[in-house]
């Protein structure tokens, strides 16, 4: 089983099942073992993340998705392997499916894709 719970604190609408799907997917294929997972997917606007970015980085900026991966204790009585956290910033999401040319929906399921491959231990060099 793979749980994704997703918070939009925007307001803005996108299709949330798409998110899950390509977010169970990742799991799916990427996760070095099997199990139950759980992630969560946070939509917030630029001034939320800016506060994320100062609280965890130290920087006051605006970034589109950040990921905060869990260590996890398999020794948990509810078998379910937390895999952290991920923040997608809606407006930058909208400015870079524009810039690109895609969807929006396309833009926030890619990086949704992009932070959950990071709290995999997945990086940009690999």
């Amino acid at each position: 089983m793979i749980r994704c719970n997703i918070f939009n604190d925007t307001g803005y609408l996108f299709d949330q099942e798409l998110v899950r799907n390509r977010v169970t997917s990742v799991i799916e294929e990427k996760a070095n073992e099997k199990g139950n997972f759980e992630v969560d997917i946070y939509i917030v606007g630029e001034e939320a993340m800016k506060k994320i970015h100062k609280e965890f980085m130290d920087t006051y900026e605006v970034t589109d998705v950040l990921s905060f991966p869990l260590e996890y204790d398999k020794s948990i009585p509810d078998d379910i392997i937390r895999l952290g956290d991920v923040v997608i910033c809606f407006e930058v999401a909208q400015k870079q499916a524009n810039e690109f040319d895609k969807l929006l929906q396309t833009e926030i399921d890619d990086l949704a894709e992009h932070g959950t491959l990071h709290l995999l231990g997945y990086h940009h060099d690999e």
